[in-house]
């Protein structure tokens, strides 16, 4: 059983360098990719205590061999006749078949569970990946935004600054709409208040980023705060990043 020490020191690396990153990072892509490692640790633990279990039959099985074998020796030296010792024959036949499946056993076995450690890396590694642009500061959302508003076919421009989850900006619609945008982004979800420099508070853009379009992209849904400046009540929007320079 002690060749496996080295799966059972990885295993735990891994799991100890998992939960760093999911304290670091956020995100469904970090979050879909945690729910997986955490599925790969417990195939992992189950094929350990399945390779436990098939290498202790394995070892009796091979001292059945080894017993069997030593028996028709033994007999042989002694000189028993020949059904005696034919039915001996049939006792380490059965104990050699017996091994040869066990070993096969032990073999599958053993090429799931290197599997499975190949995919715990794979995941660990992208999200280590993941978690050192976090670190770096790799920011999603600061940027230039082309901007499209339904219904209407409202279309503009709007620069958005990220600090931390907080988030910042200024909008300039068609028809000489203007203002300041103000919001948060939590786990790709972006909630943005539009306060129009004639209307005021005028509505709410909840939406999701996409970060693996090119460019990135913001959609979602609005709300009307006043509506009895004759606005539309609520609509779609759409959002895709022209630049990262936010100045």
């Amino acid at each position: 059983m002690k060749s496996r020490g080295w799966i059972s020191v990885a295993l735990v690396g891994l799991i100890i360098v998992s939960s760093v990153l999911a304290l670091e990072a956020s995100g469904t892509e970090i979050d879909m990719l945690m729910e997986q490692l955490l599925i790969q640790k417990k195939l992992v633990a189950g094929l350990m205590g399945r390779l436990d279990r098939a290498e202790g039959r394995l070892e009796e099985a091979w001292t059945r061999v080894q017993r069997t074998g030593a028996d028709f020796y033994h007999a042989t030296d002694q000189g028993d006749d020949l059904n005696s010792l034919s039915l001996r024959d049939e006792d380490i036949r059965a104990a050699e078949s017996e091994l040869m499946m066990g070993v096969a056993e032990t073999q599958q076995i053993r090429r799931s569970l290197l599997d499975s450690i190949a995919l715990l890396e794979e995941l660990e590694g992208e999200l280590k990946r993941l978690g050192g642009e976090q670190r770096r500061g790799v920011d999603p959302l600061s940027g230039r935004w082309s901007l499209t508003i339904e219904p209407g076919d409202l279309e503009g421009e709007m620069i958005l600054v990220l600090d931390g989850t907080l988030v910042q900006g200024r909008y300039e619609l068609d028809g000489g709409f203007r203002g300041s945008l103000r919001g948060t982004l939590v786990s790709n979800r972006v909630r943005l208040e539009r306060i129009d420099s004639q209307l005021g508070f005028a509505a709410i853009y909840y939406g999701r980023l996409n970060r693996r379009t090119d460019p990135p992209r913001l959609e979602g849904k609005w709300e009307a705060t006043q509506l009895a400046t004759g606005m539309p009540a609520g609509g779609s929007w759409v959002a895709e990043k022209v630049e990262n320079d936010a100045d």
